[in-house]
Protein backbone atom coordinates (compact mmCIF):
# COMPACT_ATOMS: atom_id res chain seq x y z
CA UNK A 1 0.00 0.00 0.00
CA UNK A 2 1.05 3.65 -1.02
CA UNK A 3 1.67 5.81 2.11
CA UNK A 4 0.56 9.26 2.52
CA UNK A 5 3.74 10.49 2.37
CA UNK A 6 4.63 8.31 -0.78
CA UNK A 7 1.43 9.45 -2.37
CA UNK A 8 2.77 13.03 -1.79
CA UNK A 9 6.16 12.68 -3.66
CA UNK A 10 4.40 11.33 -6.52
CA UNK A 11 2.31 14.13 -6.66
CA UNK A 12 5.01 16.50 -6.29
CA UNK A 13 7.05 14.83 -9.15
CA UNK A 14 4.40 14.73 -11.26
CA UNK A 15 3.59 18.52 -11.05
CA UNK A 16 7.29 19.19 -11.70
CA UNK A 17 6.98 16.90 -14.94
CA UNK A 18 3.99 18.81 -15.93
CA UNK A 19 5.80 22.43 -15.39
CA UNK A 20 8.57 21.02 -17.74
CA UNK A 21 6.16 19.55 -20.44
CA UNK A 22 3.97 23.56 -20.07
CA UNK A 23 8.08 25.38 -20.36
CA UNK A 24 9.26 22.98 -23.24
CA UNK A 25 5.63 24.34 -25.08
CA UNK A 26 5.86 27.34 -24.23
CA UNK A 27 9.74 28.08 -25.25
CA UNK A 28 8.28 26.42 -28.42
CA UNK A 29 5.75 28.65 -28.80
CA UNK A 30 8.33 31.53 -28.34
CA UNK A 31 10.87 30.22 -30.48
CA UNK A 32 8.57 29.80 -33.39
CA UNK A 33 6.77 33.73 -32.81
CA UNK A 34 10.29 34.69 -32.91
CA UNK A 35 10.85 32.87 -36.16
CA UNK A 36 8.13 34.30 -37.91
CA UNK A 37 9.20 37.92 -36.66
CA UNK A 38 12.88 37.48 -38.13
CA UNK A 39 11.38 35.84 -41.59
CA UNK A 40 9.24 39.15 -42.21
CA UNK A 41 12.45 40.98 -41.85
CA UNK A 42 13.58 38.54 -44.58
CA UNK A 43 10.78 39.57 -46.65
CA UNK A 44 8.89 35.98 -45.64
CA UNK A 45 10.64 33.57 -47.28
CA UNK A 46 10.44 30.80 -45.20
CA UNK A 47 6.74 31.24 -44.68
CA UNK A 48 6.40 31.14 -48.68
CA UNK A 49 7.96 28.09 -48.74
CA UNK A 50 5.87 26.74 -46.37
CA UNK A 51 2.85 27.74 -47.98
CA UNK A 52 3.83 26.43 -50.82
CA UNK A 53 3.99 22.72 -49.19
CA UNK A 54 0.70 23.59 -47.55
CA UNK A 55 -0.91 23.94 -51.10
CA UNK A 56 0.98 20.55 -52.09
CA UNK A 57 -1.17 18.81 -49.27
CA UNK A 58 -4.11 20.35 -49.52
CA UNK A 59 -4.63 19.42 -53.07
CA UNK A 60 -4.04 15.57 -52.01
CA UNK A 61 -7.72 13.91 -52.63
CA UNK A 62 -10.08 13.14 -49.67
CA UNK A 63 -10.90 10.58 -49.09
CA UNK A 64 -7.36 9.09 -50.60
CA UNK A 65 -7.44 6.72 -53.83
CA UNK A 66 -5.32 4.02 -54.72
CA UNK A 67 -4.58 5.59 -58.61
CA UNK A 68 -1.62 7.39 -59.89
CA UNK A 69 -2.77 10.99 -59.26
CA UNK A 70 -2.86 10.25 -55.52
CA UNK A 71 0.20 8.55 -55.20
CA UNK A 72 1.71 11.05 -57.03
CA UNK A 73 0.39 14.28 -55.61
CA UNK A 74 1.48 12.42 -51.77
CA UNK A 75 4.89 11.80 -52.70
CA UNK A 76 5.07 15.35 -54.42
CA UNK A 77 3.92 16.84 -51.24
CA UNK A 78 6.21 14.87 -48.87
CA UNK A 79 9.25 15.86 -50.77
CA UNK A 80 8.50 19.17 -50.64
CA UNK A 81 8.09 19.16 -46.82
CA UNK A 82 11.01 17.59 -46.49
CA UNK A 83 13.05 19.45 -48.72
CA UNK A 84 12.13 21.98 -45.71
CA UNK A 85 14.27 23.54 -43.20
CA UNK A 86 13.23 23.00 -39.51
CA UNK A 87 12.11 26.38 -38.83
CA UNK A 88 9.61 26.37 -42.36
CA UNK A 89 8.43 23.30 -41.00
CA UNK A 90 7.09 24.61 -38.07
CA UNK A 91 5.61 26.79 -40.08
CA UNK A 92 3.36 24.36 -41.40
CA UNK A 93 0.25 24.16 -39.55
CA UNK A 94 -0.38 20.88 -37.70
CA UNK A 95 -3.70 20.18 -39.27
CA UNK A 96 -1.69 19.87 -42.18
CA UNK A 97 1.21 17.64 -41.20
CA UNK A 98 -1.68 15.17 -39.83
CA UNK A 99 -3.24 15.40 -43.14
CA UNK A 100 -0.16 14.32 -45.11
CA UNK A 101 0.86 11.67 -42.46
CA UNK A 102 -2.69 10.36 -42.66
CA UNK A 103 -2.93 10.25 -46.15
CA UNK A 104 0.41 8.34 -46.41
CA UNK A 105 -0.80 5.81 -44.42
CA UNK A 106 -3.71 5.69 -45.94
CA UNK A 107 -2.63 5.24 -49.56
CA UNK A 108 -0.05 2.27 -48.19
CA UNK A 109 -2.82 0.47 -46.84
CA UNK A 110 -4.50 0.58 -49.93
CA UNK A 111 -1.72 -0.60 -51.66
CA UNK A 112 -1.17 -4.08 -49.48
CA UNK A 113 -4.83 -4.62 -49.75
CA UNK A 114 -5.12 -4.60 -53.39
CA UNK A 115 -1.89 -7.03 -53.62
CA UNK A 116 -3.37 -9.13 -50.91
CA UNK A 117 -6.29 -9.22 -53.05
CA UNK A 118 -4.08 -10.64 -56.00
CA UNK A 119 -3.03 -13.38 -53.31
CA UNK A 120 -6.00 -14.46 -52.50
CA UNK A 121 -7.22 -14.66 -56.60
CA UNK A 122 -4.67 -17.33 -56.78
CA UNK A 123 -6.73 -19.63 -54.68
CA UNK A 124 -5.72 -23.10 -54.01
CA UNK A 125 -2.52 -24.38 -55.39
CA UNK A 126 -1.88 -28.32 -56.15
CA UNK A 127 0.85 -30.39 -58.41
CA UNK A 128 -2.15 -30.69 -61.01
CA UNK A 129 -3.02 -26.71 -61.22
CA UNK A 130 0.06 -25.57 -60.56
CA UNK A 131 1.11 -24.62 -64.33
CA UNK A 132 -2.59 -23.01 -64.69
CA UNK A 133 -2.16 -20.73 -61.95
CA UNK A 134 1.44 -19.37 -62.93
CA UNK A 135 -0.38 -16.10 -64.47
CA UNK A 136 -1.67 -15.06 -61.37
CA UNK A 137 1.18 -16.21 -59.12
CA UNK A 138 3.61 -13.87 -61.32
CA UNK A 139 1.01 -11.14 -61.20
CA UNK A 140 0.71 -11.28 -57.23
CA UNK A 141 4.70 -11.54 -56.77
CA UNK A 142 4.98 -8.35 -58.93
CA UNK A 143 2.69 -7.12 -57.05
CA UNK A 144 3.81 -7.38 -53.54
CA UNK A 145 7.83 -6.74 -55.07
CA UNK A 146 6.74 -3.34 -55.83
CA UNK A 147 5.50 -2.42 -53.04
CA UNK A 148 7.82 -0.04 -50.62
CA UNK A 149 9.18 -1.58 -47.32
CA UNK A 150 6.13 0.26 -45.13
CA UNK A 151 3.77 -0.92 -47.04
CA UNK A 152 5.16 -4.57 -47.28
CA UNK A 153 4.39 -4.20 -43.41
CA UNK A 154 0.51 -4.26 -44.07
CA UNK A 155 0.14 -7.18 -45.86
CA UNK A 156 -0.42 -10.03 -43.59
CA UNK A 157 1.91 -12.93 -42.49
CA UNK A 158 -0.34 -14.95 -43.36
CA UNK A 159 -1.24 -13.55 -47.23
CA UNK A 160 2.61 -13.58 -47.11
CA UNK A 161 2.62 -17.59 -46.80
CA UNK A 162 0.64 -17.86 -49.19
CA UNK A 163 2.04 -16.35 -51.90
CA UNK A 164 5.66 -18.34 -51.31
CA UNK A 165 3.72 -21.64 -50.70
CA UNK A 166 1.87 -21.55 -54.00
CA UNK A 167 5.38 -20.34 -55.37
CA UNK A 168 7.19 -23.73 -53.76
CA UNK A 169 3.97 -25.74 -55.08
CA UNK A 170 4.54 -24.34 -58.54
CA UNK A 171 8.38 -24.67 -58.48
CA UNK A 172 7.80 -28.34 -57.38
CA UNK A 173 5.66 -29.44 -60.39
CA UNK A 174 8.00 -27.83 -62.98
CA UNK A 175 11.26 -29.56 -62.00
CA UNK A 176 12.00 -27.22 -58.87
CA UNK A 177 14.72 -25.03 -60.38
CA UNK A 178 14.17 -22.00 -57.49
CA UNK A 179 14.72 -24.53 -54.82
CA UNK A 180 17.65 -25.76 -56.69
CA UNK A 181 18.72 -22.51 -56.88
CA UNK A 182 18.55 -21.56 -53.31
CA UNK A 183 19.41 -25.36 -52.34
CA UNK A 184 23.31 -23.81 -54.63
CA UNK A 185 23.29 -20.34 -52.07
CA UNK A 186 22.83 -22.07 -48.79
CA UNK A 187 25.13 -24.41 -49.78
CA UNK A 188 28.03 -21.81 -50.26
CA UNK A 189 26.89 -19.94 -47.02
CA UNK A 190 27.74 -23.60 -45.49
CA UNK A 191 30.81 -23.04 -46.58
CA UNK A 192 31.44 -19.86 -44.84
CA UNK A 193 33.88 -21.22 -41.96
CA UNK A 194 32.92 -20.88 -38.33
CA UNK A 195 34.37 -18.72 -36.38
CA UNK A 196 35.09 -16.51 -39.21
CA UNK A 197 38.88 -16.27 -40.14
CA UNK A 198 40.73 -12.70 -41.51
CA UNK A 199 41.95 -14.59 -44.33
CA UNK A 200 41.69 -14.26 -48.06
CA UNK A 201 39.99 -17.69 -48.37
CA UNK A 202 37.30 -16.85 -46.18
CA UNK A 203 36.40 -13.35 -47.72
CA UNK A 204 36.30 -15.19 -51.03
CA UNK A 205 33.51 -17.47 -49.86
CA UNK A 206 31.56 -14.79 -47.75
CA UNK A 207 31.66 -12.76 -51.23
CA UNK A 208 30.83 -15.96 -53.31
CA UNK A 209 28.19 -16.24 -50.80
CA UNK A 210 26.41 -12.71 -51.19
CA UNK A 211 26.83 -12.56 -54.76
CA UNK A 212 24.98 -15.75 -55.45
CA UNK A 213 22.26 -14.53 -53.11
CA UNK A 214 21.93 -11.31 -54.50
CA UNK A 215 21.69 -13.01 -58.00
CA UNK A 216 18.21 -14.83 -56.85
CA UNK A 217 14.96 -13.96 -57.65
CA UNK A 218 12.44 -12.49 -54.95
CA UNK A 219 11.26 -15.73 -54.88
CA UNK A 220 14.32 -17.54 -54.50
CA UNK A 221 15.16 -15.39 -51.82
CA UNK A 222 12.13 -16.40 -49.97
CA UNK A 223 13.33 -20.32 -50.01
CA UNK A 224 16.42 -19.44 -48.60
CA UNK A 225 16.57 -20.09 -44.45
CA UNK A 226 16.41 -17.05 -42.45
CA UNK A 227 19.22 -18.50 -40.13
CA UNK A 228 21.78 -18.75 -43.81
CA UNK A 229 20.63 -14.85 -44.55
CA UNK A 230 21.67 -14.27 -40.97
CA UNK A 231 25.06 -16.58 -40.91
CA UNK A 232 25.54 -14.77 -44.34
CA UNK A 233 25.46 -11.22 -42.91
CA UNK A 234 26.92 -11.93 -39.67
CA UNK A 235 30.10 -13.48 -41.52
CA UNK A 236 30.00 -9.74 -43.32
Amino acid sequence: MVSGEDKKKLEDAKDVYDNLQADKVKDKIELTDAEKVYDQTQNGKDKEAADKVKEKIDAIPDPVQKNEDCRTKIEDAKNAYDSLTGTQKDMVPESSKKKLENAQNTYDRLAAAEVMEKIDAIGEVTPENAVSKKDLIDDAREAYDSLTDKQKEYVTTEEKKKLTDAEKIYDNATGGQNQAAADSVVEKINAIPTPVKNNADTKQKIDDAREAYDSLTTTQKDMVPESSKKKLENAE
